[in-house]
This record gives C-alpha cells, sequence and structure tokens, in this order.
C-alpha cells in the first residue's frame, strides 16, 4: 500500500489550504506506520504505543483533529491509527496493492 499524509496546517488554518506531504508505503498498515516513526529522529526510539501517543496528542494540539486509535497487538494499533487518519483527511491512500 502507499499512503500520502495530508497536512492539514496549523489552528485555524481553512480546510482548502491542507498540502501533501510525505508518502510512505508498506505491504501492511504497520510497515506504513513504522516507515512514518522512523523518519522522524525524534520518534525512532519510541515502542509503537508511544508513537500512536505521540500523534494523537500532536494531531490534537496543533490541529484540533482528535483521533482515537485503538487495537490489541501492532497490527491492530497500526491499521487503527492509518483508518483514522484517513477519516479525518490526514492520510490517503494513493495505491493499496503497492
Amino acid at each position: 500500500m502507499k499512503v500520502a499524509i495530508v497536512f492539514p496546517g496549523l489552528k485555524g488554518t481553512p480546510q482548502n489550504q491542507r498540502s501533501i506531504g510525505d508518502i510512505y508505503q508498506g505491504e501492511t498498515p504497520l510497515d506504513v506506520i513504522t516507515a512514518m516513526q522512523y523518519d522522524s529522529m525524534f520518534t525512532r526510539g519510541l515502542t509503537l504505543e508511544e508513537y500512536v501517543a505521540t500523534v494523537k496528542k500532536n494531531c490534537s494540539r496543533l490541529f484540533n483533529i482528535h483521533l482515537e486509535p485503538k487495537g490489541k497487538g501492532a497490527h491492530q494499533l497500526a491499521k487503527s491509527l492509518l483508518t483514522e487518519m484517513r477519516k479525518a483527511g490526514l492520510a490517503v491512500i494513493i495505491d493499496p496493492k503497492k
């Protein structure tokens, strides 16, 4: 799967001023989320659970977007985070097969 991250702008930025950011690729949602995590030097050392909590906190604090990822185990949690990001308009699946 190939996923594009969408940056909504800071609080108060109009919805039509969103921009496409990095594109991540992987076989599974866990591969994509792991690639996102390792793209930042600040989150490389975190566990998946810590990374998800960081993304959740930053989305709320910076963009006033509230994500509620849930799941038991790494695969479910990663899939849930990606689903939540898609629902919020923060991620777009470009190609589900690549």
